[in-house]
């Protein structure tokens, strides 16, 4: 078996603190998919004007804003301490993700038509099993998305799976005194705080500690 490494790709937010239903931000979405860049040393040719050199976020706003992952809003500026919507963040997903899936079928969501600006996006993340609509038959692309709705989504792109087990034996193991290990997200927003090395067993993950 081939022993893989996954690494860190988010933080918290100081204090002990991860804050999982607080809703994303653009510049921490930004933040998290720079952070997941295989190769991040590349020229930058694309900027903001409601960005400075000195803001924690303009690396990677930027870096990936030339690339296509990211974009701006139809202002022309970037709005890095808005609320991130569901649309918004699939698209990223896609993108970063390439390879989106043939479209064949409607567009299952009946507040995303065909036309809507994010449809494929939206269409890809459902195919992926990346994201789901809700019980009325709707995606709801304009509402929000939390910190810990984020990485789950992000882990299931990735395939990152936790091994709750060695989590449950290892206290002393990072965690967040905001996040119980009852909380919905415990063991996602483990997988993507923790850098660890892994054997995958089918859709498993075997920590190495």
């Amino acid at each position: 078996m081939v022993t893989e490494r996954h690494i860190q790709y988010i933080q918290g937010v100081g204090g002990g603190r991860f804050e999982p239903d607080r809703d994303m931000t653009r510049a921490e979405v930004a933040q998290m998919f720079f952070n997941l860049l295989h190769e991040q040393d590349i020229e930058v040719t694309k900027s903001f004007p409601d960005e400075a050199l000195e803001d924690w976020y303009e690396r990677a706003v930027d870096t990936l804003a030339t690339i296509g992952i990211l974009t701006g809003q139809p202002d022309g500026a970037f709005h890095p301490d808005n609320s991130i919507t569901r649309a918004e963040f699939v698209a990223i997903a896609a993108r970063f993700a390439e390879g989106l899936p043939e479209i064949t079928d409607d567009t299952p969501f009946s507040d995303v038509p065909d036309d809507h600006w994010a449809s494929k996006y939206v269409h890809a993340a459902v195919q992926f099993g990346w994201v789901m609509g809700y019980g009325d038959g709707t995606f709801q692309p304009n509402r929000t998305i939390t910190r810990a709705e984020a990485v789950a989504i992000v882990n299931r792109m990735l395939g990152r799976v936790a091994d709750r087990e060695l989590i449950r034996s290892h206290q002393e193991l990072g965690r967040f005194n905001d996040v119980p290990a009852t909380h919905w997200a415990f063991y996602e927003i483990m997988e993507a705080f923790d850098e660890h090395r892994f054997i995958r067993h089918n859709d498993e993950e075997e920590w190495e500690k």
